[in-house]
């Protein structure tokens, strides 16, 4: 590809990334002040677990915001998810990544100076520290945190800072960290959807199908685990095929 495609594609990945993540985070700061400021009503009784209420006041209109848990009730529609703030933060923040340091020469991703690497042995160590953080987080959260929730923020947070410290060991000091963020942004990703999906799964299995959800899991964490191996796999032979298109 030119130069002139790739700075097109920068271009459009870099607005869109700065614009999602303004909208993601103005979003979960908007969610977390309305769960800290809930209280409860014993008069709501348009659902049958209400957590708690809010009255709002904005542009002279008044509204009322109940919390509630739908405990394998049906999905309301229409359900409104703020959802793709979060998905097009990270998938343009992913595009710009393979843009600028995987495709390309934009910017230095193995700095000399920093370690002799190759382009395939650096892109290989950015890739493998973004996967390492994910598993180092979701094991985490996932079989320390619901016995021991002080332990097992403490393990990766102490995991985030020593991969962020062993990338500057091997990348150069701006990929290291951009990196480092994409990673925070796959943990907050996959906790997000993960929360959404067990939502949904929820409100469609019953209470006597609960013990499955986590083969169900299980089993999509596998297929999403080969489907990536296999594009790895793919990826020597697409490039021969691509002939000298960079």
């Amino acid at each position: 590809m030119s130069g002139s495609v790739f700075e097109l594609l920068d271009l459009i990945a870099r607005w869109v990334h700065v614009i999602a993540g303004i909208m993601w985070i103005g979003n979960s700061m908007l969610f977390n002040w309305l769960d800290r400021s809930l209280v409860t009503n014993p008069n709501a009784d348009r659902t049958n677990a209400p957590v708690g209420t809010i009255w709002l006041l904005h542009s002279g209109g008044f509204y009322y915001v109940e919390k509630t848990l739908l405990r394998g009730q049906a999905l309301p529609h229409p359900l409104h998810w703020f959802k793709w703030q979060a998905y097009t933060t990270w998938i343009s923040g992913v595009a710009l990544l393979f843009v600028v340091y995987y495709a390309s020469d934009r910017a230095v991703l193995a700095d000399p100076s920093v370690a002799q690497l190759d382009r395939p042995i650096a892109v290989g160590i950015g890739l493998g520290s973004i996967g390492l953080g994910w598993a180092l987080y979701e094991s985490m959260q996932r079989f320390v945190a619901p016995r021991a929730p002080a332990l097992a923020a403490t393990v990766w947070i102490g995991g985030l800072i020593a991969i962020a410290i062993g990338l500057t060991q091997l990348l150069s000091g701006r990929a290291s960290f951009l990196h480092v963020g994409a990673m925070l942004g796959i943990w907050f990703l996959a906790a997000a959807f993960g929360n959404k999906f067990a939502g949904v799964l929820a409100s469609t299995f019953g209470e006597g199908e609960a013990t499955h959800l986590d083969h169900f899991f299980g089993q999509q964490a596998a297929a999403v685990a080969v489907i990536g191996v296999l594009f790895l796999i793919m990826v020597p032979w697409v490039k021969r095929r691509m002939g000298g298109v960079r």
